[in-house]
């Protein structure tokens, strides 16, 4: 009987009740009361949540990750980024109504004077 509970319980991920497995149980020749089926079945669903795959929240460090994105408020466009652990958030309308080639890595154009001109860290000119 241990063999079938324990396959319930594992094949329901643990949601099964004692009272829905009981009908089973006794067509499988379980001859006991439905408590101490409700025993047995709780011993299993704490083997099963004592074996299966536990889940950690993801904590981030601080300064480590920065979540960006780009939206449009009123027709204006915006860059938005988000500090993971402290959650600070930055916002800036974009001018000229639209947004730069590249916002995260600086690109080089040319002055009309032929000279190399890098753009800031924005990739709007500086």
């Amino acid at each position: 009987m241990e063999g079938l509970i324990a396959r319930r319980v594992r094949d329901t991920k643990g949601r099964i009740s004692a009272e829905r497995l009981l009908p089973e149980a006794r067509a499988a020749g379980y001859a006991g009361s439905a408590r101490n089926l409700r025993r047995a079945v709780a011993r299993a669903k704490a083997e099963y949540r004592r074996k299966r795959r536990t889940y950690r929240p993801w904590v981030p460090s601080p300064g480590q990750h920065l979540v960006i994105d780009w939206g449009e408020e009123g027709g204006l466009p915006m860059f938005c980024a988000v500090l993971a652990w402290s959650r600070y958030r930055f916002v800036r309308f974009a001018p000229g109504g639209g947004k730069p080639p590249c916002a995260s890595w600086p690109s080089a154009s040319r002055s009309s004077a032929g000279s190399r001109r890098w753009s800031g860290p924005t990739g709007w000119p500086a």
